[in-house]
């Protein structure tokens, strides 16, 4: 093999005739003849270069393809146990406040009876003409609502007292302007 090169490889003809060396035509077309078991050689080491080459890319495939599933399933654990720690959480929160619902729940409905009776008790002192006003509100307001309407609207249901007027004559101080109140007292002596 060294022989054949040795062969392939010849000096540059270095004849003056200008300034530029000249060169023979194998080496300035560039190519290089190999034999055909050097060329079988060559292609041999190239397929087994080649193929080495696709395995260690394949490998380094699937290593990296394996570190982005282990991390990817890293992420998801560590977010599931976000979520897991967030429902904990909350059904803690849930347990607080369901006491605090029930009571909450109990006030509502005494709140409720009261405004009832309260409503109830007010609509029987204005009598019928305040009840079927009441009943007939537009909507479905419920018993606080009926009971807000009915104190603001009282005026319409009262029963109006005439004015009495003052029989009989007036009393002196009357008569003078004088407020009966601001009279100085007389001191009687017996």
């Amino acid at each position: 093999m060294s022989d054949e090169n040795a062969n392939n490889e010849q000096e540059p003809n270095t004849t003056q005739t200008g300034d530029a060396p000249e060169t023979s035509d194998s080496q300035e077309s560039g190519n290089v003849e190999f034999t055909a078991e050097q060329q079988d050689r060559i292609n041999k080491l190239l397929g087994e270069a080649r193929k080495k080459a696709r395995e260690q890319a394949q490998r380094e495939a699937d290593k990296a393809k394996q570190k982005a599933e282990d991390e990817a399933e890293q992420a998801r654990l560590k977010e599931q146990a976000k979520w897991q720690e967030l429902a904990e959480q909350h059904e803690a929160k849930v347990g607080e406040l369901e006491p605090q619902i029930a009571a909450l729940t109990g006030k509502v409905e005494a709140y409720e009876q009261v405004i009832t009776e309260m409503l109830d008790t007010k609509t029987e002192a204005l009598g019928d003409a305040a009840k079927t006003a009441v009943e007939n509100l537009p909507g479905e307001p419920d018993a606080l609502a009926k009971l807000q309407w009915l104190n603001a609207n009282e005026g319409l249901f009262a029963e109006k007292e005439p004015e009495q007027k003052p029989r009989g004559t007036p009393l002196p101080a009357q008569k003078k302007g004088k407020d009966p109140a601001r009279v100085s007292p007389v001191i009687v002596r017996i």
